[in-house]
């Protein structure tokens, strides 16, 4: 489109703005991820409640990386990130499992196997954002302002 039609973007305007999907069922938890992630340039935020709803979201478009919960109804959290990793379309995805479910050693070896990152609830706002900035490689700085 620029191209055809000799025309530039804004200043500043993202060219490709990296989609995060925040999967928890706890609405003031997932209210805090959406707040403290709001303001990451060049991202674009979605949330779900359960596994269900992140599937069909996947379907729509498939995120740049997700924040998963391990306790969430429908799909848990466990079986949905089998599904991600099995999957051709979905393997690429970045994954931060966020949970305060003291795994069993089975899950906890799966999560650490399969997930980019594991973090134990409760999480702060800075360790999330630094977490998020570095899987998308973004820039805490740029983050920041």
């Amino acid at each position: 489109f620029v191209e055809r039609y000799k025309n530039s973007l804004p200043l500043g305007y993202p060219k490709y703005t990296k989609r995060i999907l925040i999967v928890e069922d706890q609405a003031i938890e997932r209210r805090l991820y959406e707040r403290a992630l709001s303001s990451l340039p060049g991202t674009d935020l979605e949330s779900c409640a359960d596994g269900l709803e992140a599937v069909l979201a996947m379907g729509r478009r498939l995120p740049d990386l997700i924040l998963l919960d391990i306790l969430i109804p429908g799909i848990d959290g466990i079986a949905l990130l089998k599904k991600i990793r099995d999957e051709v379309e979905t393997k690429h995805i970045r994954v931060i499992v966020v949970t305060g479910k003291i795994l069993s050693k089975e899950e906890e070896s799966f999560v650490r196997e399969h997930a980019n990152q594991y973090i134990r609830k409760p999480v702060t706002v800075a360790d999330l954002r630094a977490a998020v900035c570095d899987k998308l490689d973004l820039s805490l700085q740029s983050a920041a302002s």
